[in-house]
């Protein structure tokens, strides 16, 4: 399964949202903000970034640029969602 690495400041969504993964026997990878989503994704390198768009130390729009998969890695994909979806 893949590894996904799940960016969101609300404790409680991000639980649910590793539930959800887990029972699908993903690997999940948590992180509460911007700044701890960037550390995770250079250290883990996952297979699918689902963040929350809007939340402290710095929104998705200004992370996505620094979270640019490595050179070779063209499978890379990231999945945002937001307030009132």
């Amino acid at each position: 399964m893949a590894k996904i690495l799940v960016i969101d400041d609300d404790a409680a969504m991000r639980k649910v949202v590793r539930r959800t993964l887990a029972d699908a026997r993903h690997e999940i990878i948590e992180a509460a903000d911007g700044i701890e989503g960037i550390k995770s994704f250079r250290a883990e390198t996952p297979a699918i970034v689902v963040t929350d768009i809007i939340m402290p130390e710095q929104e998705a729009s200004r992370r996505s640029g620094k979270c640019a998969p490595p050179i070779g890695r063209r499978d890379h994909r990231h999945v945002g969602g937001g307030a009132g979806l």
